[in-house]
């Protein structure tokens, strides 16, 4: 791992602040609950195993609540209510957000409705006890149906230093979520914190806020692979504040040789940026994937400083690895050349998701590359942005997919495709996918789980493990649309069989909405 000099790590993610405490009479501004609804989870009675569908419900600060839903391979809907009910039992009809006469419109459905105050606040305290119903003609007990899940994650961070008190030299950076639990009355604190100079043992680490009471958690974490990583459980008046007023919290890490603090720091809020594949690893037909990363300082006045969170492919990517890059002038860009060796020490082995945190505006975005230049061929590849979590998206579509496994096929039709997809999220979700033909057929269907921060990527077709692992043969101009229980990353990458180049596909987002009806 790259080690930072004291001065970048002072510049790094410097404290934002992020509410005022006017706003925050709530646990969080908006309350918005996410759900991934299936066939199979329908109880009772059979569902539509093939049928998808997402929801999202809204609340304001006006009692009203605010319903989307989009269907996959649902049709005749006649209604969506949401159920209150322990998992895995029948539970009991609390809304209804359907009528006679605003129902589904093209499997989509956007309504607001008033709601009872109380509602919120039963499922703020325990949202998995609530879930949503979908109903056809043909499935009148439940076509799909899934549980809310809380979207109202919050992200901080901040930089360490030894300061006056301190480990002489000690510095560091961190990360955290915050995300409240079943019951309401605790939050899970999620923390990454990556130290230098104060040896690999903590006896703990506390929050402190302005003029109140510290909280200490994590007594006796041992670093590994310089990183310290866990959860803990806070209080929600704790969470509250928190939420509320990040930047008046500093968080500290004791040691045995620094009772009262190795190294501490301010909290603030993160800017995110997500660089939905990266990776260094060989390929198919002799080709060797490498990635640059690129980065601009936006800022004309300030130096920039990020740091990085890779997220490797896998059942379970939860886990990531950690490195900090050097810091950026202001108004200056940076080139990472193979990011396996200038900023993972060469740890980066295989394909993930990469998460850049910064204090201020950064710029990013990665080359990925066939690397032949050992051959006297030179470099080819393909360029992939960095996206803002704003920029993940529910539903889309991937046009220009194609997978060619013939020898037969020439031209530009003789290529491979994979299919990626990114949860950048603490709770899991799940994806539907069809392949749709030029002809505008549905040739296969499937459904995907994502854990939480999982990144997968999949050959379009024809093997185990495949985004349509039971489509054969040859797949010509294709495309493939999706729809996700909570806002994803998704990508293709097309490669030429012959040549070994790259051609990088981000999804198309129909930006119609519907309007909300009463």
């Amino acid at each position: 791992m790259r080690k930072l000099s004291l001065l970048a790590l002072v510049l790094l993610l410097a404290p934002i602040a992020a509410f005022a405490q006017a706003q925050c009479t709530n646990n969080v501004l908006n309350p918005t609950f996410n759900a991934s609804l299936l066939g199979n989870n329908v109880v009772g009675s059979s569902g539509l195993n093939n049928g998808f569908a997402n929801a999202t419900i809204v609340f304001n600060n006006n009692g009203q609540a605010t319903i989307t839903s989009n269907t996959m391979g649902l049709s005749n809907i006649t209604g969506i209510t949401l159920y209150q009910g322990a998992p895995g039992t029948n539970g009991t009809p609390v809304q209804t957000f359907t009528t006679s006469t605003s129902n589904f419109t093209g499997g989509q459905l956007s309504r607001t409705l008033t709601i009872d105050p109380s509602l919120l606040t039963a499922i703020e305290a325990n949202p998995q006890n609530y879930y949503f119903v979908i109903t056809t003609t043909d499935f009148p007990n439940g076509a799909v149906r899934g549980p809310l899940v809380s979207a109202n994650t919050q992200q901080f961070g901040g930089t360490l230093s030894g300061g006056a008190n301190g480990a002489p030299g000690g510095s560091g950076v961190f990360s955290f979520s915050l995300s409240p639990n079943p019951g309401g009355q605790t939050y899970t604190l999620t923390y990454d914190i990556s130290t230098n100079g104060i040896g690999n043992t903590a006896t703990g680490f506390t929050l402190t806020p302005l003029g109140g009471n510290p909280v200490t958690f994590a007594h006796g974490d041992t670093e590994v692979n310089g990183r310290f990583t866990g959860t803990t459980t806070i209080d929600v008046v704790t969470a509250q504040q928190l939420l509320c007023n990040p930047s008046s919290y500093s968080l500290g890490v004791a040691t045995q040789a620094f009772a009262n603090g190795a190294v501490a720091g301010n909290v603030g809020t993160n800017n995110e940026l997500f660089v939905p594949v990266v990776g260094s690893v060989p390929g198919l037909n002799n080709t060797m994937w490498r990635t640059d990363l690129n980065l601009y300082n936006n800022n004309q006045g300030t130096p920039a400083t990020v740091y990085l969170q890779y997220f490797p492919e896998g059942p379970s990517s939860s886990t990531a690895l950690l490195a900090a890059s050097s810091s950026i002038n202001a108004g200056a860009a940076q080139a990472n050349t193979d990011i396996a060796a200038a900023l993972f020490n060469n740890a980066l082995n295989g394909i993930g998701a990469l998460r850049i945190l910064t204090s201020g505006s950064v710029f990013a975005n990665a080359r990925i590359y066939n690397d032949q230049s050992a051959n006297g061929k030179g470099t080819f590849g393909q360029n992939v942005p960095g996206l803002t979590r704003a920029q993940a998206v529910s539903q889309g579509i991937i046009v220009g997919t194609v997978n060619a496994v013939s020898g037969n096929v020439t031209g530009s039709m003789n290529a491979r495709t994979n299919v990626g997809l990114f949860n950048p999220s603490d709770s899991p979700t799940s994806v539907a996918l069809q392949l749709r033909t030029n002809s505008g057929a549905t040739l296969a269907t499937n459904i995907i789980n994502l854990a939480p921060w999982q990144h997968m990527q999949m050959p379009l077709s024809g093997t185990a493990g495949a985004a349509f692992p039971f489509v054969a043969g040859d797949v010509g101009a294709s495309a493939v649309s999706f729809l996700a229980g909570s806002p994803i990353y998704a990508y293709a990458s097309v490669v030429d069989n012959v040549s070994g180049d790259g051609s990088f596909i981000l999804p198309s987002v129909n930006q119609t909405n519907s309007t909300p009806t009463q």
